[in-house]
C-alpha cells in the first residue's frame, strides 16, 4: 500500500512541515489534486505504509501547462560517460558550442590539439548559476585526472598552459545532481607553431640541372604560377631563337614573408649569366643581348628557406621565327591535302611513301574535321595537347595547335593532321620515319576514336599521336613485353598488346627494347628516351646512364677506403649563392677567400668532406652529378677537375678534361663545395 503528500516548493520533504495535501486511501491508486494552487515548484513524495515496498508503479501528473515539464536535451547525446564522450575532433583555432543542456547530471566531450597548450589556452564553460551548479574536470586520454574547476560562479575555467599535443576529455557536471537547461562550451586548444609541409608542384622532380623541366622553346612571354620551392632547388630550362632585347628577363615573383628565395640563370656551357638575391617579392635577371640558345633557370631559398607559392615570368622578346624542329604542331580542324603539297613536302626525304600508300591515287588526301559533331570535342582537344606536351618536354619540344590545314613546311617541324582522312590502306600513319630527324617538312595522320568518356579519348588518342610523331623523329617500332611484363613504351605498347590494354599513358621510356618484326630495318634495339635527346640535340646521359656510369666507375663503398679530411671553413655558409652580394644580409660580411683551397687526390677512392661542424658531404653524390653535365658526358668520371679559381665568384666552376689519374676536387669554401653536392652548377 504505498501514500502520497505534495509539498512547497524550497521545503525538504524529510522537514517537519504540513503536506498541502495527501492520499492515503486502501485501494489501487492514490491522487493529490493540484486545485488552486499556484503557479510554482513542488516536491511530491511516494512512501509506502508501514515501510511496504512495490515493485511495479506509475506516475501521472496533469499540469496546468499540459504533463511532466522536462528539459530539452542536446544533440551531443548520448555522453554520458567517458567511453560515449562527444567527439569534437582535433581543434587547430578556439571553438565554442552554445544551447548546451545538462539533463542528466553528466556531459563528456573529447578532443585532440595539435600543439601545447600556453597561459592563453583553455577549456571553459558558461552557464546561470541559479539554473543549476555546474563543475568542470579535465582528463587525458589514459583517464588521468588533469585539472578541475568547480567554483561557485556563472563561469568555471581549466588552463591547458603546458599541456602537451594529444586527446583530451571534457567532464561536465552538475553538483549534487544538479541540471541546467543551458551551458555554453569554450575550447582554446594549443596550436602546432610548426608549419605544414609544402606540397610540391606538378614540376618536379627537377631538382638538379640534370632533372630541370624543359619548358621548350619559347617566342613569346610564358608566366607559370603555383610553383612551390619544397626543397633545395627547382631547375627550368628554355630556348630562345634569337639575341635578347632590353625587356627579356626571367623574373620570379613570391610572398617575401613565406621564405625568401633567389634566382640565377645559366647559358648552355654552365656559365652564370645573372643572379638576382635581394630581399623584396621579386627577383629578376636580365636576358638583354644575350644570344639565341638554351638556358637553365636555378630557384632557390636564402639560407634553406621554403615558399609553397611563386610565379615565374620568361620573356624572350625575339623576333626571330620559332626553330621549326623544336615545335609539334597539331591540326583538329580539317585539311585539303593536294598531291603536289604532299609531294613538296615530302622532296627527296620521304618522296616514296606519297605514291606508295599516303596517296597513291595522286588526288590528294582529304582530311574531315576531329571528332566532328562530339559534344566535348574541345574537351578532348585540350586533354590531348595537355598529355602529349607533357610527354614530349623533356626534350624541349613545344606542342602548339595550328588553325590553318597544311603543315609547316622547310622548318624541319612535324605537322599530325588529326581526324578521318580519305586514305585508302592506311588510318593512324606517319610519312616517314626521320631517322637523324633531319627532314625538312614531316607529316603523320592520327584519324577518330571513340573510347567513351572525353579523358578516356584523350589518353588513348594521345597514345597514337605520340607514337605517329615518334616516327617523325626517328623511332621505330619495338617490342614492349618482357619476360610477361607490358611495358609503357609509345613505339611499342599496341603492336605488343590485345586492344583491352591500348587506354595506357606511355611515353618514350629510358629503356632499351628490342625491334619488332625488322620495322627499324635490322637496327636491333631502341631506347626512345636517349634517341630523343641525340635528335633533339640534348645530352645523351640518362639518369639510367649516369648510374651506371657511376656503378662502373666506383666498386660497392665498403670495398674502397674511406679517407676523410677537414676542410677547415672560415665562415658558416650555407651554401647559398653568392649572398655576400646581399647588402642587407650581414652575416657574410668580411668573408676572407683569399686561403688557398685544399686540392685532394680522389683517384681510386671514395671521399666524405667533413667540415668543421661535423656535416659531411659524400663525393660519391658529386660524381653522380658531374656525369650528368651536359659538357662533359664524353669522358670517364675520373677525367674532370671541378677548380674554383681566385677570381670566380663563390660556387661558380669549370669543369675541364684533366689527364686520367689525376683526379682532384678543389673548394674554398662551403658555398662552393655545396653548389656541386647539390646540383647548382
Amino acid at each position: 500500500m504505498l501514500r502520497s503528500l505534495i509539498f512547497p516548493g524550497g521545503i525538504c520533504p524529510f522537514q517537519a512541515v504540513r503536506a498541502l495535501a495527501s492520499s492515503v486511501s486502501v485501494v489501487n491508486s492514490e491522487q493529490v489534486s493540484l486545485a488552486r494552487l499556484p503557479a510554482g515548484t513542488y516536491y511530491l513524495e511516494v512512501y509506502g505504509y508501514s515501510g511496504a515496498f512495490n515493485p511495479n508503479y506509475t506516475l501521472t501528473l496533469a499540469t496546468p501547462g499540459g504533463g511532466i515539464p522536462t528539459l530539452p536535451d542536446d544533440t551531443f547525446e548520448d555522453n554520458d560517460t567517458f567511453a560515449t564522450a562527444a567527439n569534437l575532433g582535433t581543434l587547430t583555432r578556439t571553438r565554442s558550442i552554445s544551447h548546451l543542456a545538462m539533463r542528466d547530471g553528466d556531459d563528456w566531450y573529447r578532443f585532440t590539439q595539435l600543439g601545447t597548450g600556453t597561459a592563453n589556452n583553455f577549456v571553459g564553460i558558461d552557464f546561470l548559476q541559479a539554473q543549476g551548479d555546474l563543475d568542470l574536470n579535465l582528463f587525458n586520454a589514459r583517464g588521468n585526472f588533469v585539472g578541475s574547476s568547480i567554483g561557485v560562479s556563472n563561469t568555471e575555467r581549466i588552463s591547458l598552459d603546458r599541456l602537451p599535443p594529444g586527446e583530451y576529455f571534457i567532464h561536465v557536471r552538475g553538483f549534487r545532481g544538479a541540471t541546467s537547461p543551458s551551458y555554453s562550451l569554450f575550447i582554446s586548444p594549443g596550436i602546432n607553431t610548426v608549419a605544414p609541409p609544402i606540397v610540391d608542384d606538378a614540376f618536379e622532380e627537377n631538382d638538379t640541372r640534370g632533372t630541370a623541366t624543359r619548358l621548350g622553346t619559347l617566342t613569346t612571354q610564358r608566366t607559370f604560377t603555383n610553383l612551390a620551392l619544397s626543397d633545395a632547388a627547382d631547375y627550368y630550362s628554355f630556348r630562345t631563337n634569337g639575341t635578347g632585347a632590353s625587356n627579356s628577363a626571367v623574373q620570379i615573383n613570391f610572398d617575401h614573408a613565406r621564405g625568401d628565395l633567389d634566382l640565377v640563370v645559366l647559358n648552355a656551357s654552365g656559365t652564370v649569366v645573372g643572379r638576382s638575391n635581394g630581399f623584396s617579392g621579386s627577383e629578376s635577371v636580365s636576358l638583354a643581348n644575350q644570344p639565341a640558345g638554351e638556358y637553365t633557370v636555378l630557384v632557390f631559398g636564402y639560407r634553406g628557406a621554403r615558399n609553397p607559392n611563386y610565379s615565374m615570368t620568361i620573356n624572350p622578346a625575339t623576333v626571330t621565327a620559332p626553330t621549326g624542329r623544336d615545335t609539334l604542331y597539331l591540326v583538329f580542324d580539317g585539311a585539303n591535302l593536294t598531291n603536289q603539297q604532299l609531294r613538296d613536302w615530302a622532296g627527296s626525304d620521304w618522296a616514296g611513301s606519297v605514291s606508295g600508300y599516303l596517296d597513291p591515287e595522286g588526288d590528294g588526301i582529304q582530311v574531315n574535321r576531329f571528332l566532328d559533331g562530339r559534344a566535348d570535342r574541345e574537351a578532348v582537344i585540350t586533354s590531348l595537347i595537355s598529355l602529349v606536351q607533357a610527354d614530349l618536354t623533356p626534350f624541349g619540344i613545344t606542342v602548339e595547335r595550328r588553325n590553318v590545314g597544311s603543315a609547316v613546311a622547310g622548318e624541319g617541324a612535324t605537322t599530325i593532321f588529326f581526324g578521318v582522312a580519305n586514305m585508302r590502306n592506311v588510318y593512324h600513319v606517319a610519312g616517314d620515319i626521320d631517322y637523324g630527324n633531319n627532314n625538312m617538312t614531316d607529316i603523320a595522320f592520327v584519324g577518330d576514336e571513340n573510347w567513351g568518356s572525353a579523358a578516356s579519348t584523350a589518353l588513348a588518342l594521345a597514345d597514337v599521336a605520340l607514337h605517329e610523331a615518334g616516327h617523325t623523329f626517328g623511332l621505330f617500332h619495338v617490342n614492349t613485353r618482357q619476360n610477361g611484363t607490358l611495358f609503357r613504351e609509345s613505339m611499342g605498347l599496341r603492336y605488343s598488346s590485345a586492344q583491352n590494354q591500348w587506354l595506357q599513358n606511355t611515353s618514350f621510356l629510358d629503356q632499351t627494347f628490342t625491334e619488332y618484326l625488322n620495322h627499324g630495318g635490322g637496327r636491333g634495339t631502341q631506347n626512345a628516351f636517349t634517341t630523343m635527346q641525340r635528335n633533339f640535340g640534348l645530352s645523351t646521359s640518362s639518369p639510367a646512364a649516369a648510374q651506371a656510369l657511376f656503378e662502373s666507375t666506383f666498386a660497392a663503398e665498403a670495398a674502397i677506403p674511406r679517407s676523410y679530411i677537414t676542410a677547415q671553413l672560415l665562415s658558416d655558409h650555407d651554401m647559398h649563392v653568392d649572398h655576400d652580394m646581399h647588402d642587407d644580409h650581414d652575416d657574410h660580411t668580411g668573408d676572407d677567400k683569399t686561403t688557398p683551397p685544399p686540392r685532394v687526390n680522389l683517384t681510386g677512392k671514395v671521399f666524405v668532406i667533413q667540415t668543421k661542424d661535423d656535416t659531411e658531404y659524400s663525393v660519391e653524390q658529386m660524381f653522380d652529378e658531374v656525369v650528368r653535365q651536359e659538357q662533359v658526358t664524353d669522358s670517364p668520371v675520373n677525367d674532370f677537375v671541378a677548380d674554383s679559381s681566385a677570381e670566380a665568384d663563390a660556387g661558380e666552376f669549370e669543369l675541364s678534361e684533366i689527364a686520367a689519374g689525376d683526379a682532384a676536387l678543389a673548394f674554398s669554401d662551403l658555398d662552393s663545395l655545396g653548389a656541386l653536392l647539390d646540383g647548382s652548377f
